[in-house]
Order: structure tokens, then C-alpha cells, then sequence
């Protein structure tokens, strides 16, 4: 960590390395140190995708969900680009209540890929809170068909989808 730290020091354009170790930093429980180094990258450096899916991860982490969303917005590379970046402004923008954003984002990730189920959670979660029961329930369908959903999302899921087709004439 040091002989990296003083790597970066050295040569500021470094911004592998500085990533790198902002999430070494991340590992050993430096989260603030690890802020530190990925907002200096960011004024050297505005535009890096990598700084910015770090200071989104520690914001996200910090419940911080609407900071990460709003600094991901910014300047945003295509889904096909960076499919993380969109997974990262995806969860931020369902975990600030902007639900309208990330239904839309949702769907972008999975049009490039329909396989991952805290995915269609996202995106079933985003259409119940906009009222739109029957999409949600759909999209709530296709999370519980996935055998990567995790246990909290498949019982939320299903939760969620019971409700729903009590609701529904």
C-alpha cells in the first residue's frame, strides 16, 4: 500500500494504479482513506469511469444512494461500454426513490443481458413502486426464475409478487 501510495505520488496520471489502490484500500477497511485517494483521482481526472464506479461503491456503501446516482449521471459511457457502470447507477438511482430512472435502466442492462436476476428484481421493484402491478409482476416472474437471485431478493420477490396477485382482479 505504501510503495503504491507513493507510486501515485509520483506520477499523478497513474490512474490504474491510484484505482487499484483505492479498492486495496476498500479491502483493508480504509474507507475513508480510500475516498480520499479516489476523489484526488477525480480532480485530476473528472471524467474516469473507474474513479467514479469506486466513489459510487463507497457511497452506496455509506447510504449515500442518491450521491452515487447523481454522480454517475454525469458523462455516462453506453451500456455496451460499461455494463458496471450501469449496474452500479442502476441500483443507486432504485435505492434513491427514483424509480421512473431506474426502470429505465433496468431495462437497458437487460436488453444486453436477460440472465441476471437481481436484475429483473431492480426492475420489478422499480414498476411496483410506480404502481404498474402487472409489469412488476412479470419482471418479479422472471427474478424468481433465476438461480443467481440471491436469498433476500427471492423471498422479497415473492413476497411481493403474492401481494400483487392478491390485489389484481
Amino acid at each position: 500500500l505504501q510503495a503504491l501510495d507513493a507510486f501515485t505520488y509520483d506520477f499523478p496520471e497513474a490512474h490504474q494504479s491510484r484505482e487499484m489502490l483505492a479498492k486495496l484500500l476498500i479491502q483493508q477497511g480504509e474507507p475513508e482513506r480510500a475516498m480520499q485517494v479516489v476523489d484526488l483521482g477525480l480532480t485530476i481526472a473528472p471524467r474516469r469511469n473507474g474513479y467514479k464506479k469506486v466513489k459510487a461503491r463507497l457511497l452506496l456503501t455509506q447510504g449515500q444512494a442518491a450521491d452515487a446516482a447523481t454522480l454517475l449521471s454525469d458523462n455516462r459511457p453506453s451500456v455496451t461500454d460499461d455494463v458496471e457502470y450501469h449496474d452500479l447507477l442502476a441500483t443507486g438511482l432504485l435505492s434513491s426513490a427514483a424509480y421512473e430512472q431506474a426502470a429505465l435502466s433496468y431495462q437497458a442492462l437487460l436488453a444486453i443481458d436477460s440472465q441476471p436476476g437481481r436484475w429483473w428484481y431492480g426492475l420489478a421493484a422499480s414498476l411496483d413502486a410506480q404502481g404498474q402491478s402487472r409489469q412488476a409482476a412479470q419482471a418479479y416472474e422472471q427474478a424468481l426464475r433465476r438461480e443467481d437471485l440471491g436469498a433476500a431478493l427471492r423471498q422479497g420477490s415473492q413476497q411481493r409478487l403474492q401481494a400483487i396477485r392478491l390485489a389484481l382482479p
